[in-house]
This record gives C-alpha cells, structure tokens and sequence, in this order.
C-alpha cells in the first residue's frame, strides 16, 4: 500500500494513509468502493476526502471552487493534527 492517499489533480498533496484509513467504512458508503480501489482510480477531491474525514455523505456538500479550497485547508489542519499526535515532524511526511 502507498504511504499517502491520492487527492485529484493534485498529485503533490500528501493525505497519510493513517489519517484516512479509520474512515474505510466512510468511503464505502460514499463512494461505494473502497479506500484502495479508490486510490488507484486517481482518489477523491479534497470535497469527497473531507466528507470522509468528518462521517459526512458526499451529497449533503455542495462541490465547488471555495468549497474545495476550505475542505483542503481543513484537511492540512486534520494532517497536522496527526501528526503532532504521533510526534511527526513535517519533515518526516508532512506536506512537503
């Protein structure tokens, strides 16, 4: 398995496998497939990833430019949050 979950048209973004891996369960529901089919169909877009991370169906968001922008700045917030959990320096995998 890779190290990091792919984020649509934007090949250079890092999403630690660890932090979206507890939401497995999420992802099927959303997308009806899993984290791993999902990865090597390119990913999902930091609005479909974001609705994973927070337990929320992809269908209650709406899907746009600003919405995008938030739901990856909420995003970088949740990796770093994970990784001062895990005592992880941005050096060792953060957002590069």
């Amino acid at each position: 398995m890779a190290e990091f979950f792919p984020i649509l048209r934007h090949p250079e973004f890092r999403l630690p496998w660890a932090v979206i891996a507890p939401y497995a369960a999420q992802a099927q529901r959303n997308h009806y497939q899993s984290l791993e089919q999902l990865a090597q169909r390119g990913g999902l877009s930091f609005t479909e990833a974001f609705c994973v991370l927070t337990d929320t169906h992809w269908s209650e968001v709406a899907h746009n430019d600003a919405n995008e922008r938030r739901a990856r700045e909420r995003i970088e917030g949740m990796i770093a949050a994970h990784h001062r959990a895990h005592g992880v320096q941005p050096s060792d995998g953060g957002q590069g």
